[in-house]
C-alpha cells in the first residue's frame, strides 16, 4: 500500500504569492485609469504590496529583517542581506509616474521591520505616515503604518 505525502503551502509562501498578485494588479489598474487618481491608486497598491513583502520576508528570515527606506523621489525595499528587492521612483515603477512621497514619524524615512513583521520601534512610538501626492493634482493619500502590527490605514484627501 502506497502512502502519498501531502505537502501544504506555508503562510509565507501564500503571502509571497499574494504580494506578487497585488503587484501585478497594481500594474494593470493604471493602464485602465490614466488619471492622477489612478496613479495614486497604483502607487498605493504597490506600496502596500511592498510593505506586505517586507513583513513576509521578516517573518521568514527573522535574523535578516527587511528595511523600507522612503524618500521624496521614491523608496527602496531591502532585505536583511542588503540585496535590493524593489525600487519605486525614477527609473522604476513608471505607472505611478510623478507620484511624490513624504514620510512623517520615521527617522530619516527608514522603516525597519522586526521578526514579527511589525515595525521595529518602541511600543509607544508614533505611527509613521506616508503621504502620496502628485504635483498639481488635488488628490492626496496618507497611509498610516501601525507600529505594533504593521497594518496600514489609509485616508484620502480631495482638493477643491
Amino acid at each position: 500500500m502506497r502512502h502519498r505525502i501531502r505537502r501544504a503551502f506555508s503562510l509565507v509562501e501564500v503571502s509571497i504569492v499574494l504580494v506578487i498578485v497585488s503587484s501585478l494588479a497594481a500594474v494593470a489598474i493604471p493602464a485602465m485609469l490614466d488619471s492622477a487618481h489612478g496613479r495614486l491608486v497604483a502607487a498605493r497598491e504597490r506600496l502596500l504590496a511592498d510593505v506586505m513583502a517586507a513583513q513576509a520576508w521578516s517573518l521568514a528570515n527573522p535574523t535578516e529583517p527587511a528595511v523600507l527606506t522612503i524618500g521624496t523621489q521614491g523608496y527602496t525595499l531591502v532585505r536583511g542581506d542588503l540585496d535590493t528587492v524593489v525600487t519605486f521612483g525614477p527609473g522604476g515603477f513608471e505607472e505611478a509616474m510623478n507620484v511624490r512621497l513624504a514620510i512623517a514619524g520615521a527617522a530619516s524615512g527608514v522603516l525597519n521591520f522586526n521578526h514579527y513583521g511589525a515595525l521595529a520601534v518602541a511600543p509607544d512610538a508614533a505611527a509613521p505616515i506616508v503621504e502620496l501626492s502628485i504635483p498639481g493634482a488635488s488628490d492626496r493619500l496618507e497611509l498610516e503604518i501601525a507600529p505594533t502590527t504593521g497594518g496600514v490605514t489609509e485616508r484620502w484627501y480631495a482638493g477643491p
